[in-house]
């Protein structure tokens, strides 16, 4: 199931246009510290049983966290943090995952990256 849902969110944020470099998850990679990048995460949830025939239902988040060069200022960072949230928003479904809100993160900085973290909810239901 988790595996499905990644594919599915992953997929599309790869359709995103002008999509800058993205780090996946678990997979090698260096920024150019020049240059805006995204991050994924995947942060599933408890899900719960919905039937009797041991369906279930699986809410989580896939976090897209927008890293643009510190010192930058906060507008290139703030506009692709709202093309990820375009991107994504009012899709209501992709594939069979829901797509039930999407919300920002507070920024977070370091001497290199200024991050904001921009929050897909999703939820599945696996039939069994």
């Amino acid at each position: 199931m988790l595996r499905y849902v990644a594919s599915q969110l992953d997929q599309h944020l790869a359709s995103m246009p002008n999509l800058p470099d993205v780090a996946w998850p678990n997979v090698e990679f260096t920024p150019d510290t020049t240059k805006v990048h995204l991050q994924v995460s995947y942060l599933p949830a408890d899900g719960a049983l919905y039937s009797m025939g041991y369906g279930q239902e699986t809410p989580g988040i896939y976090q897209v966290s927008v890293a643009a060069p510190i010192g930058s200022g906060p507008g290139t960072a703030q506009d692709m943090a709202d093309g990820v949230r375009s991107h994504f928003a009012g899709q209501g479904k992709i594939g069979d995952v829901f797509i039930e809100a999407v919300n920002y993160g507070p920024a977070q900085f370091d001497d290199v990256w200024y991050v904001i973290p921009v929050s897909i909810n999703w939820r599945y239901f696996d039939n069994g």
